[in-house]
């Protein structure tokens, strides 16, 4: 199968659960990646400290903590993190 908007890590995992796909093939980078990108952007621009927002929707949550890891990884500080309603 090949997704244009396929971005859910795991989606592709070796151990999804039977019957899905046994191959995926993505024309846009997993979420992990597009995340760890947009924080090393960050940081290079001199940001120090980020509040990412998210909507309740699985894809939104699941790409602002992936940029929130990353950007403390790199020193950075999140001194919050929002859900709003979509």
């Amino acid at each position: 199968m090949v997704s244009p908007s396929n971005t859910r890590r795991g989606a592709d995992a070796p151990d999804r659960p039977a019957g899905h796909f046994w191959l995926r093939a993505r024309t846009a980078w997993n979420d992990q990646v597009q995340a760890a990108v947009a924080a090393r952007f960050a940081r290079q621009m001199g940001i120090e400290a980020a509040a990412p927002s998210a909507t309740d929707s699985p894809y939104s949550t699941q790409l602002q903590q992936a940029f929130a890891q990353e950007f403390r990884k790199l020193g950075a500080t999140i001194p919050a993190q929002e859900l709003v309603s979509s």
